[in-house]
């Protein structure tokens, strides 16, 4: 969680600072890989620190809701800061106000590693991330050729193959 929550604020550094759009753009995946590993493992972490289930879902209902919440008003809040002070204020606003899950995170959050957990699964994860991203660029491409267009089509069927391939 802590790896996540310092790439995320290193990120959010260099894309406030770029000096240029391909800085920028090369800094913002960095950002949403921080951001992957902090979300996923602040569930870890509730799992963790709610045995109980009951406990539990009503720690991870208030974190949807903070996450619903968050997803709603961020955009027109960063139009707002966007418009007033500048885009880069938008990830650099990220800096002070991550600060503070660092600092709790450091200090509160115990290491809980199961040591008989299985080993990640790099192959299934880099098939799901195809799939994934062959999912979304066959949607957007549909978009700009049309549905019936062989690139959607090959598109289309890159999705089937790689979900195929990781299911098995």
């Amino acid at each position: 969680m802590l790896f996540g929550l310092v790439a995320f604020v290193l990120a959010s550094l260099a894309c406030g600072l770029a000096p240029t759009v391909l800085f920028l753009n090369t800094a913002r995946p960095v950002k949403g890989i921080g951001a992957a590993m902090l979300l996923t493992a602040a569930l870890a972490v509730i799992a963790q620190a709610f045995p109980e289930a009951r406990q539990r879902t009503k720690a991870w209902a208030v974190w949807g809701m903070t996450m619903g919440i968050a997803t709603t008003v961020a955009p027109p809040v960063g139009g707002v800061i966007s418009q007033w002070v500048g885009w880069r204020w938008i990830f650099l606003l990220n800096l002070p106000v991550c600060m503070v899950p660092v600092t709790t995170t450091w200090h509160s959050i115990n290491e809980s590693r199961n040591i008989g957990a299985s080993k990640i699964d790099i192959a299934g994860s880099a098939l799901f991330g195809t799939d994934l991203a062959s999912r979304i660029w066959a949607l957007i491409g549909a978009h700009d050729d049309g549905w019936d267009s062989t690139a959607a089509t090959l598109r289309c069927m890159a999705c089937v193959v790689s979900l195929v391939v990781s299911s098995r």
